[in-house]
């Protein structure tokens, strides 16, 4: 019996030690997965940055190209709006319109090109008797209210009385507008009217409106502010001669 006792705890004592090794074996495995597993998260995180440093470099890259592109224009392209050159009224005036534009002028307008000079010159001296009336009076400025009514001097007077009463109720859409302040030229950039380069097949000018890129909660621009970049905007467009005599049309999308 003594025999038996003693085999039996010689087997139960193999037997704690066999365990024992086994469990330190499994925590070396666990901890060995669990160092694979930070080795491998941490690779992740690399990979991670990695890509975002990568993305912020292509992103400055295009930054920098776009302010080199920017750079490189004209300077009156960030403003081309507002660029149109005004005549003073005793500078010497070259018609601007163009063969079709002459003749549809001609046809409709009454516009005679032997008398034009001669009715600006009856235009001015009605503006000069309006002590009141403090406007532009270059010859491309007043031609397009001579346009607008057929050479009429009555109806290109009233309009031009109009104009200027609209102009002085909401003056705070027109005066001071500076196509080169930050909200201007902010409002400009985000490209809610476009005028597209040239003309349609009717002497037209083309200006798209892109309403999806106004701001109705007016956080980035107030009314006001749009108002006159607008307002602004389709002053320098009816500068244009051909425009005056053509008109021009706007496609929203």
């Amino acid at each position: 019996m003594s025999q038996i006792a003693s085999s039996l705890k010689t087997v139960s004592s193999d037997f704690r030690i066999g365990d024992k090794s086994s469990i330190i074996i499994i925590i070396i495995i666990i901890i060995i997965i669990i160092i694979i597993i930070i080795i491998i998260i941490i690779h992740i995180i690399i990979i991670i940055i990695i890509i975002i440093i990568i993305i912020i470099i292509i992103i400055i890259i295009i930054i920098i190209i776009i302010l080199a592109v920017a750079a490189a224009l004209p300077a009156s392209s960030s403003v081309f709006i507002f660029s149109f050159p005004m005549l003073g009224a005793d500078e010497e005036y070259q018609c601007g319109l163009d063969d079709e534009s002459l003749k549809k002028a001609c046809r409709e307008l009454n516009e005679d090109p032997k008398e034009r000079l001669g009715a600006l010159a009856t235009f001015r001296e009605w503006i000069a008797q309006q002590k009141w009336l403090k406007t532009p009076t270059d010859a491309r400025y007043l031609l397009g209210f001579l346009r607008a009514r057929k050479f009429s001097q009555l109806g290109a007077r009233e309009l031009l009385e109009n104009y200027w009463t609209i102009r002085t109720k909401y003056s705070e859409w027109y005066n001071g507008v500076d196509s080169g302040e930050e909200t201007m030229q902010d409002i400009l950039q985000q490209g809610i009217y476009v005028p597209l380069p040239g003309r349609d097949k009717q002497g037209r000018k083309i200006v798209i409106v892109r309403l999806g890129e106004m701001d109705p909660r007016g956080k980035r621009n107030t009314f006001d502010d749009v108002m006159r970049a607008t307002l602004a905007m389709f002053d320098y467009i009816l500068l244009d001669e051909n425009i005056q005599v053509n008109g021009w049309c706007s496609s929203s999308t």
